[in-house]
């Protein structure tokens, strides 16, 4: 580094070295308004663990701002045993709702006010440094690190796909290859009347409570306490 006469680092040297570290921070990705994608589940805190459990995610925030996850083969532990069946969650502007029709529960509202995450929920989240991830197939991808209390996620350094995602170090999602495609309305219309689906899911495992052990679940449950004006920071609940 260049030194004035008496040996001090000089304000030019002072401002390159800004611009330097300012560039090595990376742009964060936003998600496209319509994807669809398969993903990994991971959860090492079951009875047997659940690793890399074949789950599907679907995305339409641009009319609907909603989400379905289809766990094909374990539901992550809401209701009590529900682990050893699938389910599906939906999350809309009203809340979360859940399908587990093996348990009895074709549909039911998990937690009011609890939506999708929005396009941009990066923001919440910081650059950390490079690290290597796994993707759903078991490839390695050369990532982007990011944190937020609680939560981990991990982006490609070249294409911004996403490839990683951690809550708490316990539930893990692997993601396979997105699909941008507009999404049918109706995969996101409630498995149920409304009747049905207006009652609150009775028989959650009351080892968790509210906090559900559900990656996705509990960003959008960050996110909107700070929609609603909580002070609280992006934080897990796992």
């Amino acid at each position: 580094m260049r030194r004035s006469a008496s040996g001090r680092t000089t304000t030019g040297d002072l401002f390159l070295l800004f611009l330097l570290s300012a560039e090595a921070v990376p742009n964060k990705p936003l998600w496209a308004e319509e994807f669809d994608a398969p993903f990994g589940l991971t959860n090492i805190k079951t009875p047997i663990p659940v690793v890399n459990s074949s789950s599907y995610f679907y995305y339409q925030w641009t009319d609907l701002q909603a989400t379905r996850i289809d766990y094909y083969d374990h539901c992550i532990p809401i209701l009590d045993d529900g682990v050893n069946y699938p389910c599906t969650l939906i999350f809309n502007p009203n809340g979360t709702y859940l399908s587990q029709p093996a348990l009895g529960a074709s549909c039911c509202f998990l937690f009011p006010g609890v939506g999708s995450v929005p396009p941009d929920f990066l923001k919440a989240f910081v650059y950390d440094s490079e690290q290597p991830a796994p993707d759903y197939y078991g490839n390695y991808h050369d990532s982007y690190y990011w944190t937020a209390p609680g939560f981990a996620y991990w982006t490609d350094q070249n294409t911004g796909a996403d490839i990683f995602f951690s809550d708490g170090g316990i539930n893990f999602w692997a993601w396979g290859d997105l699909r941008f495609e507009r999404q049918d309305a109706t995969l996101f219309d409630l498995p149920g009347t409304d009747e049905e689906c207006s009652k609150l899911c009775t028989g959650v495992d009351p080892r968790h409570g509210l906090h559900i052990p559900d990656p996705y679940f509990n960003l959008a449950k960050a996110h909107s306490r700070i929609q609603q004006g909580s002070n609280s920071p992006v934080k897990s609940t796992s």
